[in-house]
């Protein structure tokens, strides 16, 4: 009787293990997971349909869990790729376009990306259904969008996209320079990136004078706490900056050259000897 027990427990120990892995594949993601090794690359981003059937809110909050979005479909050409080379079997699947404020006749990117390109099927959107009203959420129905409501059970999964390209540096401002500290702030040409810092007294960046650093928003200053050795009074630094993808692992390509000084320490000795 008791190895009985012993066998039934373990049983159902294993059971519940299975249905954790199956249902963390799903939803629960780990913030920090990679992009899946079967993703299909377009023009530098990559895709990937999950065929798990969830309402649109929670398909976009998997997907921006894995570091991607809802995927964009902003051209013909990308249309072309997802119906013939991602989505060949013609499944119905969730998309990033929204429509904004509701009942609106706005449509949204979840990325703000601008809404130019369409490939609605006829008569679409049109915000009705047999079933359900309030159809504010996009999907490709296969091969054309249709209009559903977020809680449609008519889809059969979803597909992500990572923005793999890192972004081009427009301008790096430097402010608030100080004897041993400043502060950085890179625009680029995309939002929601992380940097790479390259920093030296040396403007050819030799390997063992530079240090590079990584921050995770546009805005870094430069002193003790990011840098090992933090910065010298007094001196001329050269600095170039690059957008980095976490996801992807890819670094965009170095910015110009751009230099700053930091301030003279103040001699007080020396200054109240004169000033008496």
């Amino acid at each position: 009787m008791i190895k009985f027990r012993r066998i039934i427990t373990a049983l159902l120990v294993i059971i519940m293990i299975a249905q954790v892995a199956f249902y963390g594949n799903t939803i629960e993601v780990d913030a920090a997971a990679s992009i899946p090794d079967e993703a299909v690359t377009f023009n530098g981003n990559k895709y990937y349909i999950f065929h798990d059937e969830m309402d649109w809110t929670k398909a976009k909050k998997f997907c921006e869990k894995l570091g991607g979005h809802l995927v964009t479909i902003t051209s013909q050409k990308e249309q072309n790729f997802i119906d013939k080379v991602l989505n060949k079997n013609s499944n119905r699947l969730w998309i990033g376009g929204y429509r904004a404020n509701g009942k609106s006749n706005v449509w949204k990117w979840v990325t703000g990306e601008k809404w130019k390109y369409t490939n609605w099927d006829d008569g679409e959107p049109n915000d009705s259904s047999n079933v359900i009203s309030n159809e504010n959420r996009a999907s490709v129905w296969p091969n054309k969008w249709n209009d559903l409501n977020d809680a449609s059970s008519e889809q059969s999964g979803f597909i992500c996209e990572w923005e793999t390209r890192p972004a081009k540096i427009k301008n790096v401002k430097i402010s608030k320079v100080t004897k041993n500290s400043c502060v950085l702030k890179v625009t680029a040409d995309k939002k929601k990136n992380s940097y790479k810092i390259k920093i030296s007294l040396d403007p050819n960046f030799p390997k063992n004078k530079t240090e590079i650093i990584t921050s995770k928003t546009a805005t870094v200053k430069l002193n003790k706490n990011t840098l090992k050795k933090g910065l010298k009074a007094n001196k001329t630094y050269f600095i170039r900056v690059c957008a980095y993808n976490p996801v992807g692992k890819t670094s965009g390509k170095w910015s110009k050259i751009y230099m700053f000084t930091t301030k003279s320490v103040v001699n007080k000795t020396s200054s109240r000897s004169q000033g008496s």
